[in-house]
């Protein structure tokens, strides 16, 4: 059995999406890797690969195996999981919520009366750096933390979803100043080596109450268009920074996509949050 084979777009990130539900067999890695190479047929570029096989678990839909180009596993991608919402929604018509095994939790997808929106459960979220960070002490949290560029004061959070994200507040028309944006990374780099430690760095400025503009940079992709858990992260970071409500809606505005969030605390003050996004599907010809 030859899996169907689908590219679908996600929050401004390209997804090869190879089903192999049903299968008798569970692709091997490397299978998985030859079958990639069609991703070339469809003329884009490739933000990593999804293997959808049947789940282990009864109380799951699936399971999704994620990678990066480099076929490096991926844990969690919240673009890969709205690709995969769309890509189940368009063969289970019938049934709008899908619940996804991942190596990094079982996760809730919706789709929304809205034609080809989805909704993401990004979970857990948690403030501050994992303990494995050396440059950082666990209980040092790092939260709405003052610096100064260039006599302007802002603020910084670490918000973690499996590892950390830095949120930088800054004034909106630098968010147009990329020189300037990547001497502000280069400091922070120098001072916890966000580097080697695959940190990504968002800036994000108000532009009115519960909406927000975002760059975000990754260390393998450079700036990018759009990124499922930087828009989760800074949500956090920025309802906990400006004492918004929490259960509200966030728009989060890259600039070519923009995305909704709704952050939650629940009674024991752990924090979780909805990710709602748009996706496209392209199928081969």
């Amino acid at each position: 059995m030859i899996p169907e084979m689908t590219m679908i777009q996600g929050i401004g990130k390209n997804f090869f999406v190879m089903d192999n539900l049903g299968a008798k067999k569970p692709l091997t890695f490397n299978q998985m890797k030859t079958l990639s190479k069609q991703a070339e047929e469809f003329n884009q570029p490739i933000n990593g690969y999804v293997l959808l096989e049947t789940s282990r678990q009864k109380e799951t839909d699936c399971q999704a195996k994620i990678y990066y180009p480099d076929y490096e596993e991926n844990l969690f991608s919240a673009s890969a999981l709205c690709s995969v919402g769309h890509y189940l929604a368009s063969h289970l018509i019938d049934q709008p919520q899908f619940v996804i095994e991942t190596n990094f939790a079982n996760l809730k997808v919706r789709q929304l009366p809205e034609e080809a929106y989805y909704q993401v459960e990004i979970a857990p979220v948690r403030i501050g750096m994992n303990e494995s960070f050396q440059k950082i002490e666990p209980k040092d949290i790092l939260l709405n933390q003052p610096c100064v560029k260039d006599e302007v004061e802002l603020t910084y959070s670490f918000v973690s979803i499996l590892k950390p994200h830095l949120i930088v507040f800054v004034p909106t028309d630098w968010l147009e100043n990329k020189s300037k944006l990547e001497e502000i990374i280069e400091e922070f780099n120098q001072r916890y080596d966000l580097k080697g430690h695959h940190i990504a760095v968002s800036f994000v400025a108000e532009i009115s109450e519960t909406n927000i503009s975002i760059q975000t940079y990754e260390w393998t992709h450079g700036w990018v268009l759009g990124s499922g858990k930087s828009a989760a992260a800074a949500s956090l970071a920025y309802t906990l920074r400006f004492s918004q409500p929490f259960y509200q809606k966030i728009t989060v505005n890259y600039p070519t996509v923009s995305l909704t969030t709704v952050v939650h605390q629940d009674q024991d003050d752990n924090y979780w949050l909805e990710l709602i996004a748009p996706a496209t599907l392209f199928k081969l010809q």
